[in-house]
């Protein structure tokens, strides 16, 4: 079973990834949820391509 807490303290462990997840928290009101066949890189990419798109 995955950790959600853990994984959210990894993905957030850099400037770019805290910046990514908490503008993803604050367009969406929460964290994003785990992908479990993507690797951290896709997952990143996700929330980027997210956060674009509702920006538009």
């Amino acid at each position: 079973m995955i950790d959600y807490k853990k994984w959210l303290e990894s993905m957030m462990s850099t400037a770019d990834g805290k910046r990514i997840f908490e503008r993803y928290k604050e367009l969406y009101g929460k964290y994003p949820p785990f992908l479990i066949d993507f690797t951290e890189k896709e997952q990143l990419d996700e929330y980027k391509r997210l956060i674009s798109d509702a920006e538009k």
